[in-house]
């Protein structure tokens, strides 16, 4: 009978060993896995358990540097209903988050808890051809010298007719057309956030 009461009093003490954490999450979700900036944002659902509505801090921390990238705020957050946030990529300074492994963490700020939610892969940039390719040589090198004192402009790959291609960079298209002289068909970029073409 001893051990008995013993047992309760024991689970009964905040901080015990039966003790419930004030907030948990019962699900946690955060997809695709792998972005491409200004094209996939990252989706982060999660729905909590806890005694009462929460505000809560969604971070988005680089793996490489542990700083935050982001943090997105959610308010009064029902125990047992999904919430969702989306992030594109832009840092809370509004430039573009860097290349890598990023994780998301959940902060409870009043209770001062923290949960990882998942983690996931950005991408800034892709090559641009979807397909087999190959370059011309030192012939069309960028930068290489050509007729009339210039240089090239651009960096030369050879792939069969047909071969998918995308943008290297999310943004907007500035040009679209045929320059029967150099370029042949050719279409502009303008990276978003980031200034280049």
């Amino acid at each position: 009978m001893l051990a008995l009461i013993a047992a309760v009093a024991t689970a009964a003490v905040p901080g015990g060993p039966a003790s419930t954490p004030p907030f948990r999450l019962t699900q946690k979700r955060v997809a695709p896995s792998k972005i491409f900036f200004d094209r996939d944002p990252v989706r982060i659902d999660l729905t909590i358990a806890a005694p009462r509505q929460l505000d809560l801090d969604v971070e988005i921390v680089r793996e490489r540097t542990g700083t935050v990238a982001r943090r997105l705020r959610l308010t009064a957050v029902e125990p047992g209903v999904r919430r969702r946030v989306r992030w594109d990529g832009v840092t809370g300074y509004g430039r573009a988050s860097g290349d890598g492994r990023y994780r998301v963490r959940v902060i409870a700020p009043s209770l001062g808890e923290r949960r990882r939610v998942g983690s996931f892969t950005l991408r800034g940039r892709m090559y641009p051809i979807r397909g087999q390719h190959r370059d011309r040589g030192p012939v069309g090198q960028f930068g290489v010298p050509r007729n009339g004192g210039r240089t090239h402009e651009g960096f030369d790959v050879n792939a069969p007719c047909g071969t998918r291609l995308v943008a290297a960079r999310g943004g907007r298209v500035v040009r679209s057309r045929y320059d029967p002289v150099l370029y042949g068909y050719e279409v502009i970029i303008r990276g978003s956030r980031d200034g280049r073409s």
